[in-house]
């Protein structure tokens, strides 16, 4: 992955450029360059292995030759970077331990080791350690640290490094700093700016900022809702506001929604919308707006040609974007071959990069180690190997990733506490620890490679704790491992292990499946959402908790008030003993040890906080954050510690660019004891499942028609339907696509769902042939074929056509 920062500045600023062309023979020939950063009269690159290459005047290459270079040198001691940020004149990296090196000028103190005039080589930042990422002023430097607060060192003459002590103990998840400023985007959702221009207080107050971007005189903060506010400098409109007037507060960008990410350059702002389009606005007279020509605009213009972005990063006068199928395309200024397009002319509209293959998905583990799927190379693991769950072959830990042998290219990949379990076409493989046989081939045994389990065809597999599910070929949920039973109210309890699958009764028309500690919970094509085994923490999610209370078979996951939880798009694990639903409107709901809120099934209108350690896609790299102590962060270190999710996480060395695909980070083993008491409301019978209650939806009358009222397209080729029922029947669908050239099923029912009168919602998960080809695709149109029996009568065709993409 390549992460291009902040732009040159200054009069020297193109000397900068011209230095970075010369030095591309060297970079294109070494290791992948992960990040580039353009100095005042100096450029340095952070390859994938962790070392820093400079170029431009001596002084600045940090190393002990006060010799100036024309190609990109190493700098001294330095190969174990994770974020590289440049300065006017200094430079700055975070080293795999945390600590903050600097080198170059210092007459400000932006070196931070309380010297003068300046350092060849890197000195250490007294005071700062557990970085997780550094950014750079004209004179200034900031570090974001793991746990969420700021440091800052060098010049304060305008309050750009002393601002941020207002901030105390607050949690910060993005930082970005400007020339003679920097701004922060706090866990609480307001915004905090330091020094000139840009410091002020927010008027009105926000509380629903997730991230922010500075420019050289202008900054931006991305809200939860998905709009954007732009606040400074107005006079290229980079601040989108449909003129030059610079106002005196914070503004809306009108008309702009729907964004997922920001980015500001010197001059010019660009976002990242949810249909992954990228939209750009303010100076434009490099081509860096990306719409064909080089004039500037006050309001937001799409990039021409780009309708399948990722990602999207500004420089001075140029941008960059991911597209889903891992291609990195540039446009704007070239003069120094900044574009990557192996020509030297500038251009007004995206040009490909040289592609980049690399992590399409990743699995979280409830233990030390995690996996990552790889574009077209199979899978790779790393961490704890200690019962041969990395798959090499070994019991060796690994802090880089290590290919797991013998496994073709694969199609999903799963993490449980010491085994692993990967989907190749409808084929599931295991390896790992073989305790109460979670690998599913008969045996107790462990396996330092994967072993393939005979006669189990799946759609889908998820590896929890102790155990591990799939989805059928025939939509049912299929366990093997240790299984919860309860046969009778006044039996006691007990574990069972199961060394090969066995078919979870009441899972008929399954689509997903979720494995946590002690529980598993399965989404059906109705879109609603039942679970089974021990509810210690609240794991079934119907309002009650206790080491006496689980339920062999499945049960539907309630509210609070005793409404069925419905019209789930999605389920994900959000800790080792709780689990999230993202629903059709866009919701979400989580339920089990939800950041302590046991049992109750709990309503969020927005994405649920991170909880812990895990592993994220991004644009095709993997970060990771929390304890690294077994090496589970890949990053090439083992510190010791847990440390709180950020967005600037460690980086998954070897692992780059291709498709970013949501991920959520799950807990780690760290232990909480199980509660030994009861929580909410408790059911008539304490060791026996509540009973379902459901109310009928509002009756319809029968001349209403039979019609599809929506066809979503969710996240990696999911669609949502809702119907419009007359009367109760049985609706069967199918769903077709081709892609290239090739007729490709992407999902059947096994039979007729049998439906009331009303609105029905119908969750359409594409088979594992489907997700190869959309992998290579990037985007297909799915023809529906929806089909209404109601009792009594004929049935009827209803057809709609979706547009799905890899996300």
């Amino acid at each position: 992955m390549l992460t291009f920062r902040r732009r040159a500045r200054g009069s020297l600023a193109l000397l900068a450029l011209l230095l970075t062309l010369l030095a591309g023979a060297i970079l294109s020939t070494a290791a992948s360059a992960r990040t580039l950063e353009a100095g005042g009269d100096f450029g340095c690159a952070l390859r994938d292995d962790g070392q820093v290459l400079c170029w431009g005047p001596g002084d600045r290459l940090g190393r002990t030759s006060p010799d100036a270079s024309l190609s990109a040198v190493p700098v001294d001691a330095l190969g174990d970077a994770v974020d590289l940020a440049t300065g006017e004149s200094h430079a700055c990296a975070v080293r795999g331990n945390g600590a903050v090196a600097c080198w170059g000028d210092d007459s400000a103190g932006q070196l931070g080791d309380d010297g003068s005039g300046g350092d060849y080589v890197p000195v250490p930042v007294n005071g700062v350690a557990n970085a997780a990422a550094v950014t750079a002023g004209d004179q200034h430097s900031c570090a974001l640290l793991r746990d969420g607060t700021v440091s800052c060192w060098g010049s304060d003459a305008v309050g750009q490094s002393g601002g941020y002590d207002g901030l105390g103990s607050v949690g910060v998840v993005s930082l970005d700093a400007g020339a003679r400023s920097t701004c922060a985007a706090i866990n609480d959702g307001t915004v905090s700016c330091w020094g000139l221009p840009l410091a002020l207080v927010l008027s009105p107050a926000i509380t629903d900022a997730v991230a922010v971007a500075a420019g050289d005189e202008h900054a931006c903060a991305l809200r939860r809702g998905g709009t954007v506010i732009c606040w400074g400098a107005n006079d290229q409109g980079q601040l989108g506001l449909g003129s030059t007037a610079a106002p005196a507060d914070w503004r809306d960008v009108p008309g702009l929604g729907g964004v997922t990410a920001i980015a500001a350059g010197g001059d010019e702002t660009c976002a990242l919308r949810g249909d992954r389009t990228v939209v750009c606005w303010g100076s434009g007279v490099s081509g860096q707006l990306g719409r064909g020509t080089v004039s500037s605009s006050p309001t937001p213009v799409a990039v021409a040609g780009l309708t399948d972005a990722t990602a999207v990063t500004v420089g001075g006068a140029h941008a960059c974007a991911l597209r889903a199928d891992g291609i990195a395309l540039c446009w704007g200024d070239n003069r120094a071959g900044q574009l990557g397009s192996d020509r030297a002319a500038s251009t007004t509209t995206p040009v490909a990069v040289t592609g980049v293959n690399g992590a399409v998905a990743v699995a979280n583990g409830a233990s030390d180690h995690r996996c990552a799927v790889i574009h077209d190379a199979g899978v790779t693991c790393w961490g704890a190997n200690d019962r041969g769950q990395l798959g090499d072959g070994t019991t060796v830990d690994r802090i880089v990733p290590a290919a797991v042998r013998g496994l073709p290219l694969a199609d999903e990949v799963a993490v449980g506490d010491k085994h692993s379990c990967a989907l190749v076409e409808v084929q599931v493989s295991c390896w790992g620890e073989g305790e109460n046989g979670r690998l599913g081939n008969g045996s107790l045994s462990d396996r330092a490679t994967p072993v393939t389990i005979p006669g189990l065809q799946a759609v889908h597999v998820a590896a929890g704790f102790k155990s591990t599910c799939a989805v059928t070929l025939t939509s049912n949920v299929a366990c093997w491992g240790a299984r919860y039973i309860r046969e009778t109210p006044t039996e006691p309890a007990r574990w069972e292990d199961l060394a090969t699958p066995a078919v979870i009764a009441g899972t008929s028309q399954a689509v997903q499946v979720v494995t946590m500690d002690n529980a598993s919970c399965a989404l059906f094509v109705d879109m609603t959402v039942s679970c089974w085994g021990l509810s210690d923490y609240g794991q079934l999610g119907v309002g009650w908790r206790s080491v006496d209370f689980g339920s062999t078979d499945p049960v539907p996951v309630t509210y609070e008030s005793g409404t069925p939880l419905a019209g789930v798009d999605e389920l994900f694990l959000d800790g080792r003993f709780s689990i999230c639903a993202e629903l059709a409107d866009e919701s979400f709901a989580c339920w089990g040890d939800h950041h302590g809120n046991y049992a109750r099934t709990v309503a969020l209108s927005a994405p649920p906080l991170p909880d812990g350690d895990g592993c994220a896609v991004d644009a095709g790299a993997v970060r990771c954050v929390g304890d690294g102590a077994a090496g589970q962060l890949g990053d090439g270190y083992q510190p010791a510690g847990h440390y709180p999710l950020q967005p600037q996480a460690s980086p998954v060395i070897g692992i780059g660019g291709s498709v970013r695909q949501p991920a959520v980070a799950s807990r780690g083993v760290t232990e909480t004891p199980p509660p030994t008491d009861g929580g909410g409301t408790p059911p008539p019978a304490l060791v026996t499942p509540p009973p379902t209650v459901r109310a009928d939806p509002p009756r319809v009358a029968t001349t209403t028609p039979f019609a599809i009222k929506r066809a979503k397209a969710g996240r990696n080729g999911r669609i949502a339907l809702t119907l419009s029922l007359p009367k109760a029947g049985g609706v069967r669908v199918v769903a077709t696509a081709t892609v290239g050239g090739k007729r490709v099923t992407w999902f059947q029912t096994a039979k007729a769902i049998s439906v009331k009168a009303g609105a029905r919602s119908v969750a359409i998960v594409p088979s594992a042939a489907a997700r190869r080809a959309l992998k290579r695709a990037g985007t297909a149109k799915v023809s529906l074929r929806v089909s209404f029996t109601p009792k009594g009568g004929k049935a009827v065709v209803r057809t709609a056509v979706v547009t799905v993409r890899r996300s």
